[in-house]
């Protein structure tokens, strides 16, 4: 740092705010620390009464922060994106469309790793929109030395650290649910029929018109919820119990889309009373047709057998190998209050609990098949 006459401070980088105050008028820094002063400046700076100036002194190996934030940007890319104008050494990208950011958090870490390297950006995988702050950039002093922004460039690698992917349209859109079929367990039949039919569709010169689509499930298993996200309203009626659907119903997402909501469908008997014991535990048949204390001493045997720490856990009872189901059910009713006259356990009540706190999620997340089952 040095002082020097103002009319020799052209090109010379400022070491402090220069502030100017104008009665009624105006009262902030005219010229910021880093600022580069110019031939326009010197009338100005001398007006404010600067007849000397600090300045750097700049030397070989050494970058201002405004050409520091420059070189940062150029790390970061641009694709979809507008930056702002450098401002004391900083330098912000926003969203110049809707889409996906996507950021290189490995090599963005390894580029912040390295000493007065800054490079601050929202998360990514997120969806955003067109005008959005996706991420700012700088160096921490007013100089850095040119080894460091070199060792950042080769921490980053030769492609971008940020992507904004926009939104594309599609004419139609196939998801698959299950790991089944993203495992390769079972082979995706569904797929290759929905893609056929809409190739017949552009064939005939009929691209773009509305796909309609029958959502199907068993009772109680999330179709109406499903489709109400799917559309972004509340459209088809959806309750935590089975049977709230009783007809069927078009939702229309857009001009591209229909879905059918429809009522649960099951199987007309089950071969494997198992079958009907584990619907039956998901909600998927209606509680008025079951008896709900067997279901509760069921549900509680089962997890008694495959989850005992759940059960420990939730209902701070002791799971012994030989409990039966009603001897759970009955230990965490007691373990609750649920007593009666006599200091008897209402296992009735436990029961509801139980089979609400389990379709609810509350106990956590299970599997009711398993390989060794279907063997």
């Amino acid at each position: 740092m040095k002082l020097i006459r103002t009319e020799d401070a052209v090109g010379h980088v400022l070491c402090h705010d220069m502030t100017q105050i104008i009665k009624d008028q105006y009262k902030d820094a005219r010229f910021r620390k880093g600022h580069i002063v110019t031939e326009a400046d010197i009338p100005v700076l001398l007006s404010m009464g600067k007849e000397h100036l600090y300045v750097w002194e700049m030397t070989p190996g050494m970058v201002h922060e405004n050409d520091a934030a420059e070189r940062l940007l150029a790390l970061c890319g641009q694709e979809n994106m507008t930056r702002s104008e450098v401002k004391e050494g900083k330098i912000e990208l926003k969203a110049a469309c809707d889409g996906l950011f996507q950021v290189d958090s490995r090599r963005l870490i390894a580029v912040n790793s390295i000493e007065d390297i800054m490079i601050a950006t929202r998360k990514g995988n997120t969806a955003v929109k067109k005008g959005d702050k996706l991420a700012g950039m700088r160096v921490i002093p007013l100089i850095i030395e040119e080894e460091r922004l070199r060792a950042a460039e080769a921490a980053a690698g030769t492609a971008p650290l940020l992507k904004l992917l926009p939104y594309v349209k599609k004419t139609a859109a196939i998801v698959a649910t299950g790991s089944e079929v993203k495992n390769g367990l079972i082979q995706d039949t569904f797929t290759p029929v929905v893609r056929d039919k809409l190739a017949a569709w552009a064939q005939r010169g009929q691209a773009g018109r509305t796909v309609r689509v029958m959502v199907l499930g068993i009772p109680n298993v999330g179709k109406s919820t499903f489709i109400n996200k799917v559309a972004r309203r509340k459209t088809a009626r959806a309750e935590d119990r089975p049977g709230v659907t009783r007809s069927k119903q078009w939702v229309p997402v857009d001009s591209t889309l229909e879905l059918l909501d429809t009522p649960g469908i099951l199987w007309p008997r089950f071969d494997d009373p198992e079958v009907g014991k584990r619907l039956a535990f998901t909600g998927a048949i209606k509680d008025d047709v079951v008896d709900m204390e067997e279901l509760a001493c069921y549900l509680m045997d089962y997890l008694g057998r495959r989850y005992a720490p759940v059960l420990e856990e939730r209902y701070k009872i002791d799971v012994q190998p030989e409990d039966s189901g009603y001897d759970l059910l009955e230990k965490a009713g007691r373990k609750r209050g649920f007593l009666m006259r006599g200091a008897q356990v209402d296992t009735q009540r436990m029961a509801r609990v139980l089979l609400d706190e389990f379709r609810g999620g509350k106990l956590g997340r299970f599997t009711l098949e398993t390989v060794e089952d279907a063997q």
